[in-house]
């Protein structure tokens, strides 16, 4: 398919690094900077029949950040692959069931530094992606952190998106949304996208 109108499309990932996570299911290298700890993760990009992405709502009450939106997912646990945890997370956080052959492989991809509660952490994180129809999340499996951070979610148009002045992970989530909902043919590596410190 042709991609749609006035949308960048980012650069893709080394090949190297897309290899091994194919091959072997993993996630990319243990590397950290020094005195930060690892903490990769997996998340969906949601998509209903209309193109609106389905976005968590956090404002961390011990936290002097900004309320953030972001996408279904969290951290890897040791021995899953970034797929077993992308369902297990999505149905945690959103009481939505999906399969692995159902996401396919990650289409995007960014990492950087971040901090939680004065954890210094460095993180990959994994987009994958699923369209279906509009549905009501469910907050029934949240543990207990999630009850305390996760305010509400909203199915988002891309164009507010681009609009709003409110904080969105990841960056460029308008552009690849709309990628996504027309079926773009993506590159056969995940899509690099900037990452966004708040």
């Amino acid at each position: 398919m042709s991609q749609p109108d006035s949308v960048d499309i980012p650069p893709v990932l080394d090949s190297t690094e897309h290899e091994h996570i194919h091959r072997t299911g993993a996630r990319g290298p243990t590397w950290a900077p020094d005195g930060r700890q690892r903490r990769d993760s997996a998340r969906t990009v949601v998509l209903d029949r209309e193109g609106r992405v389905l976005l968590i709502n956090v404002l961390d009450p011990h936290d002097d950040k900004p309320p953030l939106w972001i996408t279904p997912g969290g951290g890897v646990e040791p021995g899953e692959d970034l797929a077993t945890a992308a369902t297990r997370e999505l149905r945690e956080e959103t009481g939505f069931v999906a399969s692995s052959e159902e996401l396919g492989e990650p289409v995007a991809m960014c990492e950087g530094e971040w901090e939680f509660r004065g954890r210094l952490l460095y993180s990959q994180d994994w987009y994958f992606s699923l369209q279906t129809d509009n549905f009501e999340p469910s907050d029934a499996a949240w543990d207990e952190i999630e009850r305390e951070i996760h305010t509400g979610w909203r199915w988002w148009a891309a164009a507010d998106l681009e609009g709003t002045a409110e904080a969105v992970i990841p960056a460029g989530l308008p552009d690849l949304a709309r990628l996504l909902h027309a079926g773009a043919e993506l590159p056969s590596r995940p899509l690099v996208l900037p990452w966004k410190v708040i």
